[in-house]
């Protein structure tokens, strides 16, 4: 029986972000009054063309911190897609889930170590998975569904842990 769980989250954007996106609609919206000053002159058909421009700038830059995750598993194998301003598709990483070590939920105030943190930045439904990957261990940090989890323990029941199944994992 093929197995093909997909499920996609958004990325909660950070404070950073947020403020990156307001100071390119503010820079923008300067530009525009800059611009606009040149609207009655010789070359108002090129300021219409550059307001256009700056208006398009700005759409890109805020579109820009939409992030989304894609998970996908396939009869065993994971493919992880980032997916930003809902136009760009990149692979993030693929592998099976033979390679794992462990898979846990995650907790706070454990160390991990070199972290790919590919999940929504809402750490209470997350999981983390230890893998080796170019001879070095990584830890993936991710929320996948429930029946994600249920799937991928099938596949790789000693290394698949589920959450409240066992405390010292």
């Amino acid at each position: 029986m093929d197995v093909f769980c997909e499920y996609i989250v958004k990325v909660k954007k950070k404070p950073v972000e947020l403020l990156l996106s307001v100071l390119g609609v503010i820079a923008g919206l300067l530009l525009l009054g800059v611009s606009l000053m040149f609207l009655f002159t010789a070359f108002s058909s090129f300021v219409l063309l550059i307001d256009a421009g700056i208006v398009y700038g700005v759409y890109i830059l805020i579109s820009h911190f939409n992030v989304e995750y894609e998970y996908i598993l396939t009869n065993g194998d994971i493919d992880i897609d980032k997916i930003t301003a809902k136009r760009k598709r990149k692979r993030m990483l693929s592998f099976s889930t033979k390679e794992f070590e462990i898979v846990a939920p995650y907790k706070d105030g454990q160390a991990y170590t070199n972290v790919l943190d590919l999940g929504t930045r809402n750490y209470d439904n997350a999981y983390y998975a230890v893998f080796s990957k170019d001879g070095q261990k990584k830890t993936l940090i991710f929320n996948p569904p429930q029946k994600m989890i249920e799937a991928m323990k099938t596949y790789s029941p000693r290394t698949v842990h589920l959450k409240g199944e066992i405390e010292n994992y």
